[in-house]
């Protein structure tokens, strides 16, 4: 499968990400060391800025997402690799409200981790976006992504990780 995530078939990533995405859903023990091990990391990431399919957009954000629930070195290593600003630039582009969503829990998981973390965000330039993205779910009467987008705004507001 980590043939397929590297394939110019927009089938086989997406049937690789799926994979992948299933993978580190199986429970408690989630490898997570072991995918950044294989090197997947800067693919995805590749992956999330330069595909033009809304499904593997998804799927990316999804993984990644769930690869951020890692440790303090599992987390920086994924930021090192450049995250937040794709992660920035769909927030404040046109995307579908799915991406953002998952992006706004990412969001909300690296800052909750450290206040390290959540200030390197903020000095990012994240408020911005998020305040948008949350008017936005208001507007549409999104009550469940208007409730998340309010944590994640909260944890941002801490001064100390909780």
């Amino acid at each position: 499968n980590f043939d397929d995530l590297n394939s110019q078939d927009p089938d086989l990533q997406f049937s690789a990400a799926l994979y992948f995405r299933n993978l580190l859903s199986q429970g408690i023990n989630t490898p997570i060391s072991i995918l950044i091990n294989l090197g997947i990391v800067p693919r995805l990431i590749q992956l999330l800025k330069f595909s033009s399919s809304p499904q593997i957009q998804l799927e990316m954000t999804r993984i990644l997402t769930k690869l951020v629930s890692g440790t303090h070195y599992q987390i920086l290593f994924i930021l090192e690799k450049g995250i937040l600003p794709i992660f920035l630039q769909y927030l404040a582009s046109t995307s579908a409200q799915l991406v953002k969503a998952k992006i706004i829990q990412a969001l909300g998981k690296i800052a909750r981790y450290s206040t390290e973390f959540r200030d390197l965000i903020l000095e990012m330039g994240a408020m911005e976006p998020l305040l948008s993205y949350t008017h936005s779910c208001i507007n549409q009467s999104d009550e469940s992504s208007t409730v998340k987008a309010i944590r994640v705004i909260s944890i941002f507001c801490q001064g100390s990780p909780p």
